[in-house]
């Protein structure tokens, strides 16, 4: 059955506190591989956020875990990642498989916009800023959005 909810809950503080005593990627590194599936993804995207060579690559390993993968959280991150390292195509799939599960996310319509932009696909990146404004229709940063999205769009029918 696993161990007690205050079994699990040492053991979070215990490898808490071996983290703390390391260094920051080390730390980070060791909590990537831990039992706790939430530690692990956001341990992963901490040393994706700091620039190592292996945090998109964790990231990534992760979707191997039935715990993380059926959520939307790892997408979401992966795809964030792959945007700051240009990994445009593997973003916008990232970034798509989130929406498929919540459809209605803004952050996640506003960044897949920009992948779109990135990869020149225009015409989607303003349709689905559009998408974004009938959830806050109030939301001036995506109008302006799609406004320089068109101007792309006028731009190559010239």
């Amino acid at each position: 059955l696993g161990p007690t909810p205050g079994v699990q809950v040492s053991q979070q503080i215990a490898e808490r506190r071996e983290i703390n005593d390391a260094g920051v990627p080390d730390a980070l590194r060791r909590a990537a591989e831990s039992e706790h599936a939430p530690l692990r993804l956001e341990a992963s995207a901490a040393l994706a956020r700091l620039g190592t060579a292996d945090g998109i690559e964790r990231l990534a390993a992760l979707r191997a875990d039935p715990e993380l993968e059926k959520g939307y959280r790892l997408h979401q991150l992966l795809g964030k990642y792959r945007l700051l390292a240009h990994e445009f195509e593997q973003a916008a799939g990232d970034f798509e498989r989130v929406l498929e599960r919540t459809p209605n996310y803004l952050p996640v319509i506003e960044d897949l916009g920009v992948v779109y932009c990135n990869l020149e696909r225009f015409e989607d990146a303003r349709d689905l800023w559009r998408r974004g404004l009938t959830i806050n229709p109030d939301n001036a940063a995506l109008r302006e959005k799609i406004h320089l999205a068109e101007v792309q769009i006028l731009a190559r029918e010239d």
